[in-house]
């Protein structure tokens, strides 16, 4: 019988930082001056070990996991929401791919917490461009009494400022095969087909701001009998070449309301607008991008169900159409027209279209949704639906045909703080961008399915405006979904599992409340003092030696030799920790021979085997070695 005692550091330097690969306190390694010498059939057990754990917050895929929701809190689910819960995870995004952790303290935690939201916050509201600054952030949480920790306090500060581009403008070919024909101004304003086939293009810099943004299109030179035109804003999509074009995954270019749309662009099928004005044959027509739940036959074909197509908004009619365009039952005449500029007008989930008209020098409303609801509108068709989370960017985008054909870009007004466009970045702030990156667009398609956006339902979604003094969008609160959550949709929430660690016991959303929803900037704090200990299963393992043991959770064979359980003997669970087994577990060394043994590897691991890096100091372990009985 031997008793070995093992140490990564003598008394005398244990208090010094520990620096050396084999004294670390979670990892080392003592040498033998000289060799033991072990009898066959051994056994070894822990007798028992001392060790100091830090206060630390062991942090892996187990608690780490939440989702992010910036938007009206939903009823009793998602059904009339314009936006889905977003992902976000404490730190990079691989940090714990393959069953890392990671332990940290509370200000540490906090920082990676403000990482993980950087990367889950799309509204443009909540992006900023500068990569040191963030639109949301999570801080420590102190008492002011003593200063103690009482937690986390969670921030989120909304753009409100915006900035108007009137030059400089640049263009994307979006046509398919990128084969549009047109000169480009030296200011980048206007844009002029030089073929019949003309072109079709995107300005991708910034998207329309949700704080009442402006974007001005003139279509003065675009209305002669052989020119057909598109104003309109667009989401950015990337190139379906099995599909015809830029367009959404969901998006069905063969069918719209009476594939006038279609008709209009004849070989370009391919286009696709979330809003737009366009001329067919003579006439002012508007269209927006609605699914239909059910499959329909068409003279062409059958319709697929849920399919984003392009529904034609009837603005005109006596019963509700506001002057100049409630006269008769047909849409406006640009022939001769005094009409000659398109303005889009964006607040948060609203979207308004006015004409310019030069006779009178103003702007005149051709359509919205809330000053059409009151003028007499009650059906969907008649109406701007609310803008979803796919629509939280959208960019100015023109198509025209017929030489000599010409559309101008005159305005766009963005947020201040929103980033300029990269091919290579866009997708880390895009929410559309992001799912079509990741293969993740059902996500999208799920929203524009529901009843409010189904040109087959009745059923209206009245959309929420920005505020006109604050700027903040008006009704919307920064959420965090900790638990899985049924009002927020089981499958998206399925991974949030941080309600201990963010100090919300079985809470499942934490949310501002009152006091702190009055302006732009929202916050909450935990609800209750988090734990700040690890309470992952500790393992003492034993590298050199030839027992053999069996870790099922990682499906191999292991060299450990026991489990220390979250309490010492006395009761403790961080700080100075001493663990003695009231009987010990003897693991057999399957040595037939003599076993000769020059150094002891020792190693504190977690469930996985990776170190359990929150011990400090002196690690002390007594193994107790014997023939088998």
């Amino acid at each position: 019988m031997s008793l070995v005692i093992t140490s990564n550091v003598s008394k005398e330097e244990d208090l010094r930082p520990n620096t050396s690969n084999v004294s670390k306190p979670f990892s080392y390694q003592n040498r033998l001056l000289n060799t033991m010498k072990i009898p066959p059939m051994s056994e070894i057990s822990l007798e028992s070990c001392k060790i100091t754990k830090n206060g630390l917050i062991g942090v892996s895929a187990a608690n780490s996991g939440y989702n992010v929701f910036f938007g009206p809190t939903p009823g009793t689910d998602l059904s009339s929401s314009t936006m889905q819960p977003t992902r976000g995870v404490c730190g990079p995004e691989d940090s714990f791919s393959g069953g890392g952790r990671v332990e940290r303290n509370p200000t540490d935690f906090a920082r990676d917490i403000t990482t993980g939201l950087r990367a889950a916050v799309y509204h443009p509201a909540l992006v900023k461009k500068a990569e040191d600054t963030s639109a949301v952030v999570c801080t420590v949480e102190k008492d002011t009494t003593d200063n103690g920790f009482k937690g986390f306090k969670w921030s989120s500060f909304q753009n409100t400022a915006k900035t108007t581009k009137a030059t400089a403008f640049t263009w994307k070919d979006i046509s398919p095969n990128e084969s549009s024909a047109a000169t480009i101004s030296a200011t980048g304003n206007t844009v002029t087909a030089t073929t019949a086939a003309g072109f079709y293009v995107q300005n991708r810099q910034q998207s329309i701001s949700q704080n009442s943004g402006e974007v001005v299109m003139n279509f003065e030179d675009a209305i002669d009998a052989t020119q057909r035109f598109f104003c309109g804003l667009s989401r950015i999509n990337t190139d379906k070449e099995w599909a015809g074009g830029y367009i959404p995954d969901s998006y069905d270019a063969a069918y719209g309301n009476g594939q006038d749309f279609t008709k209009s662009i004849a070989q370009d099928g391919g286009m696709f607008y979330d809003i737009c004005i366009a001329k067919v044959g003579n006439f002012l027509r508007v269209y927006q991008p609605q699914t239909v739940t059910t499959s329909t036959a068409v003279t062409n074909g059958t319709r697929p169900a849920n399919a984003l197509i392009m529904k034609e908004i009837i603005y005109y009619g006596s019963a509700f159409g506001v002057a100049p365009f409630n006269k008769d039952n047909t849409p406006l005449d640009l022939t001769g027209s005094d009409f000659t500029k398109v303005k889009f007008t964006l607040s948060n989930e609203h979207i308004r279209l006015d004409l310019w008209n030069d006779d009178t020098s103003a702007y005149q409303l051709l359509i919205d949704n809330i000053a059409t609801t009151a003028a007499g509108a009650t059906a969907k068709n008649n109406l701007t639906l609310p803008r979803t989370a796919s629509q939280w960017n959208m960019y100015p985008t023109m198509h025209a045909r017929g030489i000599g054909a010409e559309l101008v870009l005159e305005s766009v007004s963005h947020y201040t703080e929103q980033p300029e466009h990269d091919d290579n970045t866009y997708t880390t702030y895009n929410w559309w961008g992001h799912l079509e990156a990741g293969g993740l667009t059902r996500w999208a398609s799920e929203i524009d399915t529901r009843p409010w956006n189904d040109a087959s339902s009745a059923t209206l979604l009245v959309p929420k405006i920005a505020a006109a003094m604050s700027g903040q969008m008006t009704d919307y609160l920064f959420t965090i979904v900790t638990m899985p959550s049924d009002i927020y949709g089981r499958e998206i929430t399925q991974g949030s599992n941080v309600s201990r660690v963010f100090g919300f016991d079985n809470q499942s959303v934490a949310f501002p409340v009152s006091g702190d929803i009055s302006g732009p900037s929202q916050s909450f704090v935990s609800a209750n003092v988090p734990d700040i200990v690890s309470t992952d299963s500790v393992f003492v393992r034993l590298n050199n030696f030839t027992q053999s043991s069996v870790n099922a959770r990682k499906g191999t064979t292991s060299k450990i030799i026991a489990h220390l359980p979250r309490f010492d003997n006395a009761g403790n669970e961080t700080g100075a920790l001493f663990f003695q087994p009231g009987e010990k577990t003897y693991v057999a060394l399957n040595n037939p021979d003599t076993l000769y043994i020059n150094s002891f590897d020792v190693d504190y691991v977690y469930e996985n085997e990776t170190f359990c890096k929150s011990l400090a100091g002196q690690s002390i372990t007594v193994f107790h070695i014997r023939q088998m009985r």
